[in-house]
């Protein structure tokens, strides 16, 4: 009885341990590599995988590889498991793998896989390869990642009709028809179509279709004719797709976005005609009449708002994330008045008389009549407020800047009355900043009104977070909050890295950097370098230093890494440029250790951590010309190729030497030693 429990608990043991085994051989993935045998998977370590080899053979995707072999002197293509065995047989002339499929195919038949090489069903019509992204060869069969293994029809024609990739037009002989992939669903057309097309991007509830007389008809998703084939275009205009106009030779219909009719517009040779729809629940219609503008205000119902009447319609939304609640204002320029509407069309209110009119930020209104009075009203409310104040002057940061007959300034206050600025000629710097004059003294003022300083000769906006005002011997510093300080120096730039913030300044012509913060100096100007250009990194900060007449010199930190340097730019990890005090003198790959890489490369590009130069001219025998070369920080090692190692879907790296290939992870690892290879 011991001897059997023994053997049972050895046996579950077995059992339990058998698939972590397999999982830890399939973890490492083998490759293809192309030796004297042919194609080969090795591991990691360069020992093959399995022994069969392969005239031609793919990447594992998944768990199979679409791999090729001599079959009695024909090269037929099959497909492995990551154990190397043959999963989908050797007796296709080709094997396409999409998304979801595999579609082996022989000169009679394609039979469609799933990915695993499960048979899903055998279609008695060739496959053929792809030469476009959406059709085959003159389109004798039709399947993508969007295909239905289920549906066995041909068809010679099919063509997607939205940018999803979801909605199509299939053409089978004379027969078309709408496809959607989402539900499988496929509608047969009226006979007379001949195309189908969406009508906006958005509406895949309505479609135009077109018959051999290149007559256009309106149909619903269901296949239901909405309109004969008397159209001679048919678009959403400029109706931000709430909207779907038919063009005909006696006018325009107007159509919402479920295809129901609103109303027909008649013919006019004097007039142009527009139509927008800013929500779906109205569209405006405007037109010229006697060479005067006009509009409409209907609902998606086809109800009229706004009869036709002079004068041009903007749209406002009260709050600026919501479009339930909004607003239409009209102005007539022949009667110079201002009306205000919702969106049942009910006048709120009326302004006659009108000679100027602006719309804040938040909705306010301000507005001159022709008695040069001047007002506000806020949309939405329709109150009108007479102020005592000639016209506006400027909107600063969401205040109303006043001036009145003297030419004095005000500034909007909600609170209270406005408030005097005493300032003349105010110029908006940004949001925070206004720049204005005091007999002949400038000042600078905040969004408050406040004066933060006034006395400077010129200023410099830094990166739109603080002020660098400079005097005649004097230097000023005001940041985002207002605060201001003294500087000895001429600030001229910030720049932040790593979350830090720093300062460029210019102290009696020479640069330097400080910190943000602190204002302490962390590269002196008195090093004398007529400028500096900071590269930032991210684990350190370098700095290109210029004197007259000098080539650069390369700091990382306050540490002197070169002093004939020639910086071009930086890429990744690198800082690449000319280093002149080495011989020769060649083009360079400074490392983030400050290291350098003295190779006469032409470009350098980034693939993953690798670094990729490519040489002016290749070298070598003639078997292997060197053209490129791939170099990583951890390895301080060059892998030289043929050709440009390129970065596969599957995130490896493939390089080509002579007539093998070779992978690198994208992270730094070769995947095999490079003198195995």
């Amino acid at each position: 009885m011991k001897f059997i429990m023994r053997r049972l608990i050895l046996l579950t043991l077995l059992i339990l341990n058998t698939p972590f085994v397999e999982a830890q051989e399939l973890k490492e993935t083998p490759i293809p590599f192309r030796n004297q045998k042919g194609y080969q998977f090795l591991k990691k370590n360069g020992k093959p995988a399995f022994k069969a080899a392969f005239h031609n053979a793919e990447i594992f995707e998944g768990s199979l590889a679409i791999v090729q072999k001599d079959q009695s002197q024909r090269f037929l293509w099959g497909a492995i498991n990551q154990k190397g065995k043959i999963v989908i047989p050797f007796e296709y002339q080709y094997i396409n793998r999409t998304e979801n499929y595999l579609y082996a195919t022989t000169k009679s038949s394609t039979v469609i896989h799933d990915l695993e090489g499960n048979v899903l069903t055998k279609i008695e019509t060739p496959y053929h390869n792809p030469r476009e992204k959406y059709g085959f060869d003159y389109g004798q069969i039709y399947y993508n990642k969007y295909a239905d293994p289920a549906d066995h029809s041909s068809y010679k024609e099919v063509k997607p009709l939205n940018e999803e990739e979801t909605i199509f037009q299939l053409k089978a002989e004379e027969q078309l028809y709408l496809y959607f992939q989402q539900n499988r669903k496929k509608i047969a057309l009226p006979e007379a179509a001949v195309a189908i097309w969406t009508t906006n991007k958005h509406n895949t509830a309505i479609f135009r279709i077109q018959n051999k007389d290149y007559k256009l008809a309106l149909i619903n998703a269901e296949g239901e004719l909405l309109t004969d084939f008397i159209y001679d275009d048919i678009s959403s205009g400029n109706s931000a797709d709430h909207l779907i106009l038919g063009i005909k030779e006696d006018g325009k219909d107007i159509f919402n976005a479920k295809g129901e009719f609103l109303r027909q517009i008649p013919p006019s040779r004097n007039s142009w005609d527009y139509y927008n729809s800013y929500t779906d629940s109205e569209f405006i219609f405007t037109y010229q009449k006697d060479s005067v503008p006009h509009f409409e205000l209907c609902n998606h119902q086809g109800a009229v708002l706004i009869p036709g009447q002079p004068g041009t319609i903007k749209y406002f939304r009260k709050k600026d994330d919501e479009d339930e609640d909004h607003l239409y204002l009209v102005f007539d320029q022949e009667k110079q008045h201002v009306q205000l509407f919702d969106v049942a069309g009910k006048q709120i209110f009326d302004i006659s008389q009108l000679k100027t009119l602006t719309i804040s930020f938040d909705h306010q209104a301000y507005f001159t009549n022709q008695e040069g009075k001047f007002g506000q009203f806020t949309l939405g409310k329709g109150d009108t407020t007479f102020l005592p104040f000639k016209e506006l002057y400027c909107l600063f940061n969401q205040k109303a800047i006043f001036q009145d007959d003297e030419k004095n300034l005000w500034m909007e206050n909600v609170a209270k009355p406005a408030i005097p600025l005493n300032i003349q000629r105010l110029r908006v710097i940004n949001e925070q900043f206004a720049e204005g004059s005091m007999g002949k003294e400038r000042v600078i003022i905040d969004q408050n009104g406040t004066i933060l300083h006034r006395g400077h000769q010129r200023y410099d906006l830094l990166d739109n977070k603080a002020l660098a005002l400079r005097g005649e011997d004097q230097y000023w510093l005001i940041d985002s909050l207002g605060y201001k300080s003294s500087t000895p120096f001429a600030i001229t730039k910030y720049l932040t890295h790593s979350g830090k913030g720093y300062y460029l300044y210019i102290d009696d012509r020479k640069a330097g950097m400080m910190n943000s913060n602190t204002m302490e100096v962390i590269f002196p100007s008195d090093l004398g370098y007529r400028s500096v250009q900071p590269i930032q990194k991210a684990n350190s900060l370098w700095i290109v230093a210029t004197k007259r007449g000098q080539k650069d010199h390369l700091y990382k930190g306050n540490e002197l890494i070169s002093e004939n340097f020639y910086y071009t730019r930086d890429e990744c990890d690198f800082i690449l440029g000319k280093v002149y005090d080495r011989e020769p003198k060649k083009s360079s790959a400074v490392t983030k250790d400050g290291a350098f890489l003295d190779i006469q490369y032409q470009e350098a590009t980034s693939l993953g951590d690798w670094i990729m130069f490519r040489y002016s001219s290749g070298w070598g025998d003639s078997t292997n010309t060197k053209k490129y070369s791939l170099w990583h920080p951890d390895d301080q090692e060059h892998f030289y190729f043929s050709e440009a190692p390129v970065l596969l879907p599957n995130g490896l790296i493939k390089a080509i030497r002579g007539k093998s290939s070779f992978y690198f992870h994208p992270k730094g690892k070769a995947l095999f030693e490079y003198e195995k290879l």
